[in-house]
């Protein structure tokens, strides 16, 4: 807890960030397990009666309403031919991948902007940090910090340009 308060505001948005991430992960992980335990019962009913007329395939699906029997069941309901039931499970398929897909986007965000959030974190406890040393008359610490900081960066950059033009091609 020492941390955190000594961290500031900077860290009590990462731990926010950090709740809000894990909700929603916990909410995708449930909701993907309950996906994966319909179509696995769906799929054991289906195989305990093989030889099951259309309609009785569809009467299951409609016990088990989920995702994977709601493509099944519009795959079920075009019997016309195989190209016909492919496009339908495929356009139902499309309606239900945005469900499967849900709060992703804001999971990405979360990750790019706690990512920053410790970027700013850390300069910001750089300024304060060259802040204390040059009250206490100490600038040539800073100076020899700031240059070392300098070369790291520059090497750090020609070796990447380097080595970005001489690796050879795959």
């Amino acid at each position: 807890m020492n941390y955190l308060l000594q961290g500031g505001w900077v860290m009590f948005a990462i731990l926010l960030a950090s709740i809000i991430a894990l909700a929603v992960f916990f909410e995708r992980l449930f909701y993907l397990h309950s996906v994966i335990k319909n179509a696995n019962t769906i799929k054991q009913e289906i195989d305990k009666f093989r030889g099951l007329k259309i309609s009785d395939a569809i009467s299951i699906c409609n016990h088990h309403p989920g995702t994977a029997s709601n493509i099944i069941k519009a795959g079920l309901q075009s019997s016309r031919s195989r190209e016909e039931m492919e496009r339908s499970m495929e356009d139902v398929a499309k309606y239900e991948l945005p469900k499967l897909n849900r709060y992703l986007p804001i999971l990405a965000t979360i990750i790019n902007v706690s990512t920053l959030l410790g970027l700013l974190g850390t300069v910001l406890g750089m300024i304060t940090s060259t802040s204390v040393l040059a009250t206490q008359g100490l600038l040539w610490k800073i100076y020899i910090y700031i240059k070392s900081i300098t070369y790291v960066f520059t090497y750090q950059l020609f070796f990447k340009s380097w080595y970005k033009t001489t690796r050879p091609y795959n």
